[in-house]
């Protein structure tokens, strides 16, 4: 049982401690940020550091510190909002395997951000504009699969013949 309390003394003497360590950037401890002083601890300190002093210009190095997170953040986030055409050529990410396919805008949902996309097999599908970047390629739109198969064959077809 004693051990007990020395151990438990032991940790609430190493929270002080750790309350009172200053933090790097400002020079001032949690327990100055709270209570605009130091806590008493069991190493003798000056009795000036255990006065009361209110902290200045703390707020404003907290907004700066802020703003830098903040810019920071952004850097890195996902890319800024593209508004898209009728008829313009994009290239659509799809749901399930997360390839890029390719496909057409339509119109704009009424959702927002959203719009109505013709992919590669003709399906109308909505896509948010966060799955959806700019084709500079043309794509043809297909107006069912079987025609989009007929396409696909021509083309296995032709490169085939290349190869001869």
């Amino acid at each position: 049982m004693r051990a007990h309390c020395q151990t438990a003394s032991m940790q609430m003497e190493a929270l002080r401690e750790y309350c009172n360590t200053p933090i790097p950037g400002i020079g001032i401890s949690q327990s100055q940020l709270l209570n605009s002083r130091l806590v008493r601890t069991g190493l003798p300190l000056s009795m000036d550091k255990h006065k009361p002093r209110v902290q200045e210009g703390i707020h404003e190095w907290l907004k700066h510190r802020e703003k830098k997170t903040r810019q920071w953040y952004n850097r890195t986030s996902d890319r800024k909002y593209i508004a898209f055409k009728s008829e313009q050529n994009v290239v659509e990410r799809t749901s399930h395997d997360k390839f890029w396919k390719t496909g057409v805008i339509l119109r704009k949902h009424k959702m927002p951000r959203s719009y109505l996309v013709q992919n590669y097999m003709g399906d109308v599908i909505r896509r948010i504009s966060k799955d959806l970047r700019p084709s500079y390629n043309h794509h043809a739109s297909v107006k069912n699969y079987s025609d989009f198969a007929t396409v696909r064959g021509n083309i296995n077809m032709r490169v085939e013949g290349d190869r001869d």
